[in-house]
């Protein structure tokens, strides 16, 4: 994790709200607020469950804004994981706060105020079908996914701006005039600037989408399941080895919600390469691809890179199962460029020869690197699965590798246990879990 994500989760999730409730706090004390000059501990709880949810609310509307700069300091995983739990923490939060002002201390609530409750409740329940969370998996709709995804945003939207409403609304807003609740004037400000900059924010990145670059397929193949798309390049394009795109196909029939993929290709090839698991409902239809076809590309996200992030003084295994073999191909072809003497073990395992990657490429790669180690695992042929003592044959003096891991939910949850056992310590062993 980088040091600017962990600073921009710090800030947004803890540091702005701790800040915003103490000086609200300390306000209703010393100018005697509507509650005197004391404040009781379930008045304070509320002050703080309302100001930590409205933080929270439009801190996961911009850790969701598909900027690389204010995504690419967290791992893909951690960033849908601080969403989903953040998430279920203001709805724990919201859930005080109504408790608290319908029956705890009543309040005359407007239709306003009373709009953001259900809005929530829908939201929430919306997410569930297309979030895959712990117990709700067989829940999601994979098949209404991009209905789900649009119909999320745009609730999501709404729940902000009558959130921002509810705020100006109970007085707590730079444009109360009477600041009927004696609001200090810094967290009035505070309430009004971050919502400015989370809209702001906003207005940037459909803005920026707007003028993404644009490029045609070139070539399209099938094999072992997986599709094969080689995209023209562009000079707009700027991205790095292990990293992945938004693809929004303009094609008729594939028109929607754009899809994450990860990159084969480097930014110094000619071409763009993507492999594409043809599993769900959409990734089938890109059957329908031919050459020709628009692909607005939405480029440069995710820290999967091991000279960006790793530890280069470290040797480094590289391990892909499946389609997560992908990204750790244009891994390979970026060390080949940048640092072909470097001590690299490349293990790969499919289950069926065809959905091997670029093999002819590999080959090459490992001809003009002198210290790669490529090992081919197919399980139809040789019955192989990982476990600790493949790795403890594969990787000598395992404690001193950094491992990259790109692989489905189920092989990682055997594979990271497995490297741990051989003490690799788990700072060294770094995956994106693209599950989410």
């Amino acid at each position: 994790m980088k040091t600017h994500g962990i600073f921009v989760l710090v800030f947004l999730y803890l540091l702005l709200p701790l800040v915003q409730s103490a000086v609200y706090i300390d306000s209703f004390l010393a100018n005697g607020g509507p509650f005197g000059a004391s404040l009781d501990p379930f008045q304070a709880l509320n002050f703080v469950s309302s100001i930590f949810s409205y933080h929270w609310l439009l801190a996961n509307v911009l850790l969701s804004l598909k900027l690389p700069f204010l995504q690419n300091g967290l791992p893909y995983d951690l960033r849908i994981r601080y969403h989903i739990w953040s998430t279920m923490g203001v709805a724990l939060l919201l859930l005080w706060h109504a408790v608290y002002t319908i029956f705890l201390n009543p309040q005359t609530i407007d239709l306003f105020s009373w709009i953001p409750l259900p809005v929530f409740v829908i939201l929430l329940v919306a997410s569930m079908l297309w979030i895959p969370l712990p117990l709700v998996r067989k829940l999601v709709l994979t098949k209404a996914y991009d209905f789900l995804k649009s119909g999320h945003k745009v609730l999501f939207l709404v729940l902000a701006a009558f959130t921002w409403w509810h705020v100006a609304d109970r007085g707590m807003s730079i444009l109360d005039p009477n600041n009927s609740h004696n609001a200090p004037p810094a967290s009035a400000w505070g309430y009004q600037i971050l919502f400015a900059v989370t809209v702001l924010a906003y207005l940037v990145a459909r803005t920026r989408e707007a003028f993404l670059p644009v490029v045609e397929v070139k070539a399209v193949t099938h094999l072992g399941g997986i599709a094969r798309l080689t995209l023209t390049n562009h000079p707009r394009l700027k991205y790095h080895a292990g990293q992945f795109a938004f693809l929004r196909f303009l094609t008729p029939g594939l028109r929607g919600e754009e899809h994450p993929f990860s990159f084969t290709s480097t930014a110094d090839e000619g071409t763009i390469g993507f492999a594409i698991r043809e599993l769900g409902d959409f990734t089938r239809k890109l059957a329908g691809l031919k050459p020709g076809d628009k692909v607005r590309v939405n480029a440069g996200f995710g820290s999967f890179n091991p000279i960006r992030r790793g530890r280069l003084d470290l040797p480094l295994a590289l391990i892909g199962s499946g389609i997560g073999v992908a990204p750790l191909i244009g891994i390979l072809k970026e060390l080949a460029e940048k640092d072909p003497t470097r001590e690299v073990v490349y293990l790969q395992a499919v289950t069926v020869r065809e959905e091997l990657l670029e093999p002819e490429r590999v080959a090459e790669i490992a001809r003009v690197m002198p210290n790669l180690k490529v090992k081919t695992y197919i399980y139809k042929e040789d019955f192989q699965l990982y476990d600790a003592n493949l790795f403890a044959q594969e990787l000598v003096y395992p404690r001193k590798f950094q491992v990259f891991l790109c692989s489905s939910e189920r092989v990682r949850e055997r594979v990271v246990p497995a490297l741990k056992s051989l003490g690799i310590p788990s700072k060294h062993i770094i995956f994106e879990a693209f599950s989410f």
